[in-house]
């Protein structure tokens, strides 16, 4: 460009000294148009391409800002599902806590088995409880027990030829015997054979010892 310009000039002067055309200083001046509309012209395309880098080195910004967002997303998704898991989790399992101390008896279920609301899954007796047991003998039979009696009790459980016999105290004798009805409404029918339905029997409420009670006795 400052070719051109410095060629015109010279040309204007030469010009006024006659030693060059009018259109000598023409063609010049025509070359130098062009050079100012090929440098305007590299001047707008490097404007727009600064504009378009710009825009590009924005719009990455904004794609990495919205990749680390997308990222603090998913991880808080993520840890939400862990959060419902152990939630999930925590209410799959029941703790009962009882009141006090006390051994657990009766147990009526097995680890893995479906339970059922209201069903009762085993007994607590407080420690230091007195164990007790509820028999049921036949009137004829009951006529010849009373309370503070001493008697011997074999369990189903444990053969008495390899674990012997277990020491009771009869703490009360029914004054009446039961009724069939009764004993089929007897939280302990499940306990009792259905053929002795047909044979009115007597409640018998013993105190148990435990084992080394009946050893010492």
């Amino acid at each position: 460009m400052a070719l051109a310009e410095s060629s015109v000039e010279r040309n204007s002067k030469l010009l006024e000294a006659n030693f060059i055309s009018i259109a000598g200083l023409q063609d010049k001046q025509a070359e130098l148009l062009d050079q100012q509309t090929k440098l305007s012209d590299l001047k707008r395309s490097k404007v727009i391409t600064m504009r378009e880098r710009d825009e590009f080195v924005a719009e990455l910004q904004d794609a990495r800002i919205q990749m680390q967002r997308n990222d603090e997303s998913s991880l808080r998704e993520v840890n939400n599902i862990d959060q419902r898991l152990t939630e999930n989790e925590a209410k799959r399992i029941f703790y009962v806590l009882a009141p006090k101390a006390g051994v657990i008896s009766g147990i009526a279920t097995q680890v893995g088995q479906k339970v059922n609301t209201g069903q009762i899954l085993a007994n607590l007796s407080p420690a230091g409880s007195p164990l007790g047991a509820e028999l049921y003998a036949t009137s004829k039979a009951s006529g010849f027990i009373k309370p503070g009696m001493h008697v011997l009790i074999r369990y189903q459980a444990y053969p008495y030829q390899k674990f012997g016999q277990f020491h009771g105290l009869v703490k009360e004798v029914s004054l009446s015997p039961l009724t069939t009805g009764e004993l089929i409404t007897s939280t302990l029918k499940k306990a009792i054979q259905l053929s002795q339905y047909t044979e009115s029997k007597s409640r018998l409420t013993i105190k148990l010892f435990s084992h080394m009670e009946s050893l010492n006795h």
